[in-house]
């Protein structure tokens, strides 16, 4: 009789014991999606700002102007850098622009020399 009691108690210790090691595994199975969909995230991202900066080096080699930079150039003020896909993602190269308190949008590129006067910095 004590015979059956202790095969009942066999199987339910070995089960309990299958259940942490399944539930061991599948919490490492977890963790090691997410750090792969982290790593896939950051080479997406990665080839995203790579193919923006190829655009913005082809923009700049097409400048017909080249030794002369204004406001006005195509590479500086155009709609083709607003939201351009690639692969499953996209991307925007533009700046926000502050103009009598309203906050507008401008897509292309900016030249160093707009930021920073080099003929009124002080040595």
């Amino acid at each position: 009789m004590t015979r059956q009691g202790s095969v009942l108690i066999v199987v339910v210790w070995a089960i309990m014991l299958l259940s942490l090691l399944a539930a061991g595994l599948g919490s490492r199975q977890v963790f090691a999606l997410s750090v792969v969909q982290r790593v896939e995230q950051e080479l997406q991202s990665f080839y995203l700002a790579r193919a923006a900066v190829q655009q913005a080096v082809t923009a700049l080699q097409h400048d017909p102007t080249a030794k002369v930079d204004g406001l006005h150039e195509s590479w500086s003020d155009d709609p083709s850098f607003a939201n351009h896909p690639f692969g499953p993602g996209a991307y925007t190269i533009g700046k926000a622009m502050m103009q009598r308190g309203v906050s507008t949008m401008r897509y292309g590129l900016v030249d160093e020399e707009r930021k920073l006067n080099l003929n009124t910095v002080s040595p």
